[in-house]
């Protein structure tokens, strides 16, 4: 089982206070009633030049992405979507996300019936020097069916995109919207 859930920040995150815990406190989901009015008063208060969030991707109960990993959700949303369109060309996609370094890629496995794919994300082992908490999260990756897993990323990929429609300062729509008309062209 997929899960891809894309959460926006509904506090500055305080990296003296953010821990793998209290993270929920910091972030909404984007099917809370209240996120449109969240993200758009996150907008307002950077002026419309970034909205910080998380996907957040766990399959078959194994989290491969999760709240430590937020960044730039915008940035995010288009390395993701780069990565699948070179995924599609090649069978392998890697992108740097944005403010913390990480490395995330996908990889095919050609298997029969099905072929599989490996997501993989690398963390910055800076952020995580001298703490016990997060020695093992450095790397995380999970092999799954090709198939469900980019249909599964693609549909979430469109909801973020619906969501973003609704917000006041939408210049990563255009943008969005190339990637998913190349991907789904491909």
């Amino acid at each position: 089982m997929v899960n891809i859930i894309t959460y926006i920040e509904k506090k500055t995150i305080d990296s003296f206070f953010f821990t793998q815990t209290s993270s929920r406190d910091y972030f909404i989901s984007l099917n809370n009633s209240l996120s449109v009015q969240v993200a758009n008063k996150s907008l307002e208060k950077n002026k419309g030049h970034k909205l910080d969030g998380v996907v957040f991707i766990e399959i078959s109960n194994h989290t491969i992405t999760s709240f430590m990993d937020w960044d730039d959700i915008d940035f995010m949303w288009i390395g993701i979507l780069e990565m699948i369109l070179d995924y599609k060309k090649t069978g392998f996609g890697v992108r740097s996300m944005a403010m913390n370094s990480h490395e995330w890629s996908f990889k095919r496995i050609l298997t029969k019936p099905e072929n599989k794919i490996i997501i993989k994300v690398k963390r910055n082992p800076l952020l995580f020097e001298g703490t016990n908490l997060y020695e093992t999260y450095k790397e995380t990756k999970m092999v799954t069916v090709e198939k469900v897993f980019l249909t599964e990323i693609i549909k979430a990929a469109k909801d973020f995109i619906s969501f973003r429609e609704k917000l006041i300062k939408m210049d990563s729509l255009s943008r969005l919207k190339a990637l998913i008309f190349e991907i789904n062209a491909n």
